[in-house]
């Protein structure tokens, strides 16, 4: 993982973000998370903008079952990108080693975070199954999302979660189901949800 600061001019989107690829995390907007593919680098970028005090999740699968995510975690200058590995409808774990695969920045402004991060399709790095994700251009993908508002690290975030169906174009387009509004709510999520109910993960 190769972490870079606001100032690394090199690291920066490199394409207008398609609305396709775009997801509201709240109904005023306050965050929202871009995922698309950039063809010149042959990576997956994310541009994400968070709302300080909250948190952003992105999961690689149908469900919280064997699931790499993506956590964005806006704590002002404390702000950070981790990753956990899904296990089902228990307490998702957190996974130092997935971290190899993202080289990402982060810029505090003010009441927002800004992330930008990148992915190769695949990573040479294992997780806790012995493999990656595989991301696959211009076909359908199960990906699940979640956040809490109000808290800025991964723990219980109540009705805030969806699965949706994306396709990432080779062109840097994206298809598919982004509004949360249109996205279908998860069982699996939820039945975590439950399992973890008045607790926080610590």
């Amino acid at each position: 993982m190769k972490q870079f600061f606001a100032s690394a001019l090199a690291f920066v989107a490199v394409q207008a973000v398609d609305p396709n690829c775009t997801i509201s995390l709240s109904d005023d907007e306050d965050s929202t998370v871009s995922v698309y593919y950039d063809a010149a680098a042959d990576q997956v970028v994310f541009d994400a903008n968070i709302k300080d005090g909250s948190f952003a999740g992105f999961g690689w699968g149908a469900s919280m079952q064997d699931t790499e995510m993506v956590i964005f975690s806006a704590n002002g200058d404390s702000s950070a990108l981790e990753t956990y590995y899904g296990i089902g409808t228990v307490t998702p774990e957190l996974d130092h080693d997935m971290l190899e695969c993202y080289d990402w920045s982060v810029t505090n402004n003010g009441d927002k975070v800004n992330f930008l991060a990148r992915r190769s399709l695949e990573c040479d790095v294992h997780d806790k199954t012995g493999g990656s994700y595989v991301v696959q251009l211009d076909t359908e993908l199960d990906l699940i999302s979640s956040w809490n508002p109000n808290k800025s690290t991964l723990s219980y975030h109540g009705k805030h979660k969806i699965e949706f169906k994306q396709t990432f174009k080779s062109d840097g387009t994206c298809a598919g189901v982004a509004n949360k509004d249109d996205a279908i709510f998860s069982n699996d999520l939820t039945n975590w949800m439950l399992s973890q109910f008045g607790q926080l993960i610590q």
